[in-house]
């Protein structure tokens, strides 16, 4: 009859087991290269009773023995539990011309990939389709610089009069060219406004239209063959 060796691996049966049909005489507490033991470290015949004293004692929980420690005891700790891992912060999202530039070198699938970032729900399916949507977001986001006014030089007319600011046929949203020529029509408060914003002049009188016809020729901003006929 073998002992159990507790310097090489072995397993623990948990609870002790009596067979199937409570075949052993003892239950069976270990099992080592496919002989069973009891909790004593005696080894478990069926039909082959220990012919030894046994002496009750508690039975003590003990796991397996690995090939470096064979003294360690099975205890109820819980398994230490890893800590889950921080996930690491999320890229900017780059600009619709930032994307757009870099798209050439682009595989196909980190460009998708980009481009649902920078466009969201709307973003199409196809390499043509996804530039030509990054080139309408770049054009919406772009911020263009203005340029610079030119300075405001005095101007003037054909009788030798002087005005403030530049000629030209338009007034903000007003085109004084256009009306001068008959081609658009304003109300005339908007462009008595216009006049006198533009050139310095203020038209006014009974025959106010006719003047500012006869100002925006004078101001060369039409000539007398393409001026309206119905002021």
């Amino acid at each position: 009859m073998q002992t159990l060796d507790r310097k090489r691996p072995y397993g623990t049966i948990t609870p002790p087991w009596n067979g199937d049909n409570d075949e052993f005489d003892r239950p069976v507490k270990y099992d080592q290269d496919g002989k069973l033991f009891d909790i004593h470290g005696l080894e478990v015949v069926r039909g082959n009773p220990a012919k030894v004293k046994r002496v009750a004692a508690p039975v003590v929980e003990e796991a397996p023995v690995d090939n470096e420690d064979d003294d360690d005891i099975e205890t109820d700790a819980p398994a230490p539990v890893a800590a889950a891992p921080v996930a690491p912060p999320a890229a900017p999202i780059p600009s619709p011309a930032d994307l757009l530039a870099r798209a050439p070198t682009m595989a196909y699938a980190k460009l998708t990939k980009e481009a649902k970032r920078v466009l969201g729900p709307a973003c199409p399916a196809g390499k043509p389709a996804i530039i030509a949507a990054l080139e309408a977001a770049a054009k919406v986001y772009a911020v263009p610089t203005p340029p610079p006014a030119p300075p405001a030089a005095p101007y003037s007319g054909a009788n030798g009069m002087t005005w403030s600011g530049q000629p030209g046929a338009t007034a903000g949203e007003l085109d004084l060219a256009a009306w001068g020529r008959g081609q658009k029509e304003y109300l005339f408060a908007e462009v008595r406004k216009a006049i006198r914003t533009k050139f310095g002049r203020t038209i006014a009188g009974e025959h106010e239209r006719t003047d500012a016809v006869d100002f925006l020729i004078e101001a060369k901003v039409i000539t007398a063959a393409e001026a309206r006929k119905d002021v």
